[in-house]
């Protein structure tokens, strides 16, 4: 499954409103990215951060990887969107298979590493 977030001001430095969600390829995330994702799949939002260096920090915490190799490796994969439009970010695989690997205790001590 892939994980997918969109935001409107993703890579300008803005916190903005960003809405998760889970989509089973990239085409369905896709189809979701002028209207968002309600209606379609479950979502959770969340406001005033910025998505790129949370999914960097989020991936780090998971996979004890450094920022730096992180910010090195790629990050997460656009997959619609830009200029002015909303924006579809796949989460990067590392992160993908640790959250679906995280237990509930391993999610909780993230949440508690993690510093938005």
């Amino acid at each position: 499954m892939s994980r997918h977030g969109r935001c409107a001001a993703c890579r300008q430095g803005v916190s903005s409103i960003i809405e998760f969600f889970v989509a089973p390829d990239d085409a369905a995330a896709v189809s979701v990215a002028v209207n968002g994702p309600s209606g379609s799949f479950e979502s959770a939002t969340y406001g005033n951060f910025d998505v790129w260096s949370t999914l960097e920090e989020w991936e780090g915490i998971l996979t004890s990887r450094s920022i730096e190799e992180l910010v090195t490796s790629g990050g997460p994969n656009v997959v619609a969107g830009g200029d002015g439009s909303p924006v579809v970010l796949a989460a990067p695989p590392d992160l993908a298979r640790a959250l679906a690997a995280a237990d509930d205790h391993m999610l909780s001590s993230a949440a508690e590493r993690w510093v938005p």
